[in-house]
């Protein structure tokens, strides 16, 4: 791997240098600003035939090289260090990218099944065509729509749509929240989805009706407007609020609110956006362990929601939220999305109150909005 910093007046001019000297797949292992200065520490992975001398453990390699006369034991000791620091930050990247790796090869499986799909290849009689009618108008994927009609005709002597959904609630994937006290909650996804107006409703939650010790953390350092509204909502809570500018400044925030439940507001970005998304990569790095929160529109369709989760994963997610149930048409999301991706849903979000419109995900509800309406 070739390890490389830069120093620039801003982020794009240095982001810039890295992908002409680096090329494409090169990733970003810190950023910091100082003085007005940026400075970017990133790397790339180097084929054994083009440098075989540099794939050595750079550890092993200070200890066993001859002492100099000129050589400063404490300036030695903090290489050593710095070198430690350095591999934990490639390791955990290693990490990284391998799970990022597992899930979009997961995601492009599914991707692969979905266009190859006929549609469902069965005739129903009259009893079940008003549940398929239903389940198709709601946009269950072909595949899920066969697998739930085949159970609700297997069992002939019950009522259909009962069966069916007993079958739907079974299928959706739902688990509790229990953060715990300096882990940070990552809350990640698309612009406007509510990723602030949903950290309120939790932070709210865990303040007022679980006494828990909250702090809230943005570094959204594109929108103004959030960190204020943000600000506004802790302070009504009475909760600590503070804004990280640089992954050094959120690193030394997290140790400091270490005994609490932190949640950590993120900006809002296309999907694409990869820059964005390397910058809030670096953040998280600072800390290793968080929980990751992703934030789906609930009338989202299943290839949009697939696209939403690849793009704002920085690993696996542990848990879904899905948004604006007030503002669905269609609600066969939660039942798609559990069929292909192995990823809980942990809330549903009802309106804009605070902390009034989220609700627990609950796979029954959930069930009974796709065959009757929310």
């Amino acid at each position: 791997m070739k390890i490389r910093k830069y120093r620039g007046r801003s982020v794009p001019e240095v982001m810039l240098r890295i992908k002409e000297e680096l090329g494409e797949d090169a990733i970003i292992l810190s950023k910091r600003e100082k003085d007005g200065v940026v400075e970017v520490l990133a790397a790339v992975d180097v084929a054994i035939d083009e440098e075989p001398r540099k794939k050595i453990d750079l550890v092993e390699a200070v200890k066993e090289a001859p002492p100099s006369v000129e050589a400063d034991a404490p300036q030695m000791d903090r290489l050593l260090v710095e070198i430690e620091e350095l591999k934990k930050l490639i390791y955990r990247q290693s990490a990284r990218d391998r799970e990022i790796e597992e899930l979009k090869k997961e995601i492009a499986s599914i991707k692969g099944l979905l266009q190859s799909s006929s549609g469902v290849p069965f005739q129903w009689d009259e009893e079940l065509l008003p549940i398929y009618n239903r389940l198709r108008e709601m946009e269950v994927e072909d595949r899920v729509l066969s697998f739930v009609m085949k159970k609700v005709a297997e069992e002939e002597l019950l009522d259909p749509k009962v069966v069916c959904r007993e079958v739907l609630a079974h299928m959706i994937k739902t688990s509790s929240f229990s953060p715990r006290e300096g882990v940070p909650v990552v809350f990640s996804g698309p612009p406007g989805v509510g990723k602030t107006t949903t950290l309120a409703k939790l932070a709210s939650i865990l303040k007022l009706f679980e006494g828990r010790d909250v702090g809230v953390v943005s570094i959204d350092t594109y929108r103004i407007g959030a960190v204020d509204q943000l600000k506004i909502y802790s302070e009504i809570l009475g909760v600590d609020f503070y804004t990280a500018n640089t992954p050094e400044e959120f690193e030394r925030i997290v140790d400091v609110l270490k005994d609490r439940v932190i949640l950590v507001d993120t900006a809002g970005r296309s999907h694409k956006d990869s820059v964005r998304l390397e910058e809030m990569v670096s953040f998280l790095e600072r800390v290793g362990d968080y929980f990751l929160l992703v934030l789906l529109p609930f009338n989202l369709r299943l290839k949009e929601a697939l696209k939403v989760v690849e793009g704002f994963s920085t690993k696996k997610p542990d848990g879904l939220v899905l948004t604006k149930l007030d503002e669905a048409e269609v609600y066969g999301l939660p039942v798609n999305i559990s069929w292909f991706l192995d990823i809980p849903i942990l809330f549903v979000t009802t309106g804009q109150r605070v902390p009034e419109d989220i609700e627990q995900a609950d796979p029954d509800k959930l069930a009974s909005y796709v065959l009757e309406g929310a």
